[in-house]
């Protein structure tokens, strides 16, 4: 799981851009194929203080993982 902690001085939203690198295996002796998966979007309104901003993904049953790999992440403020 890629993540980035910011320290907001002030309640703010950010412009978030991340990737993550992600490998498909078909079932039985199918072939592999790893694709960059790019994701963006903004956060609502976050308070002052410390906050953790993670990319990842989420099984069927909703439990996060960290099979993805070599990510990125950014995030820019737009408030404040």
């Amino acid at each position: 799981m890629t993540s980035v902690t910011l320290h907001n001085s002030a309640p703010r939203r950010y412009a978030v851009r991340a990737t993550q690198k992600l490998t498909f295996t078909c079932l039985g002796n199918g072939p592999r194929d790893t694709q960059q998966l790019v994701m963006f979007g903004l956060t609502p309104v976050l308070p002052a203080g410390p906050a953790n901003i993670r990319g990842g993904r989420n099984d069927s049953s909703g439990t996060s993982s960290s099979a993805a790999q070599a990510g990125q992440i950014m995030a820019v403020a737009l408030d404040g």
